[in-house]
């Protein structure tokens, strides 16, 4: 196409594009998709720099910054953690279900994280790395903060619906309130980290091979 002398070149869609394109219009639902052939280096996406409610996805830089820090000699994977009756989350999880004072390593408290999903395990690696606001400023540092962001920890995100009256619209708040939310994410953000964390670019080959384990 010619606009004032100028030539404009309109890029096709690949097929993996529209496949996926056609795939999200039958999804009952708003689905956002980034995908990316590692050694081809082809990618396609459906609202993939869009933010969503990121749910237990959220956990992942969590992970990553434990191991980071633990390069750093800023944390000891092998250090053992007693968990408290105060330290204990609902939801997900294996945690909850042992008796109190239970003595895991923080290596085991990141492995619960990501293989259960469980939320004790979540908020007491959040409180190891230093906080909601440490990964959020981590999250910055390393060039994540437009799709990534951790909005609370999970013991305060469940006082919060915890303290709903009856008659709230429970699902219009985790749906539409971001308030209401463990953490906010794009596709494509949660892709690139997930492609550093193969390529081993995110952290030491040992600390990456230990994290793909866990996933």
């Amino acid at each position: 196409t010619s606009i004032l002398g100028a030539t404009v070149v309109f890029a096709q869609p690949t097929a993996l594009q529209m496949l996926l394109t056609t795939s999200s219009k039958q999804f009952p639902g708003q689905a956002g998709i980034w995908v990316k052939h590692l050694t081809t280096g082809e990618t396609a996406g459906v609202r993939d720099a869009e933010m969503f409610n990121s749910a237990s996805v959220i956990k992942i830089p969590v992970l990553v910054l434990a191991f980071q820090m633990a390069e750093r000699g800023e944390l000891k994977l092998d250090e053992r953690i007693t968990i408290s009756k105060a330290d204990i989350r609902g939801g997900s999880g294996i945690f909850r279900h042992h008796d109190e004072g239970l003595q895991p390593t923080v290596r085991d408290v990141l492995l619960q994280m990501i293989i259960t999903s469980d939320n004790t395990a979540t908020d007491l690696a959040i409180a190891k790395v230093g906080g909601v606001a440490r990964v959020n400023a981590w999250l910055k540092q390393a060039g994540y903060a437009d799709g990534h962001k951790l909005t609370q920890t999970t013991g305060e995100l469940f006082a919060k619906y915890n303290a709903l009256k009856p008659t709230d619209d429970r699902n219009a708040k985790t749906n539409s309130d971001r308030t209401y939310w463990l953490g906010e994410i794009s596709p494509k953000s949660v892709g690139l980290m997930l492609e550093a964390i193969e390529r081993k670019t995110i952290a030491s080959a040992a600390s990456c091979d230990a994290m793909l384990r866990m996933m």
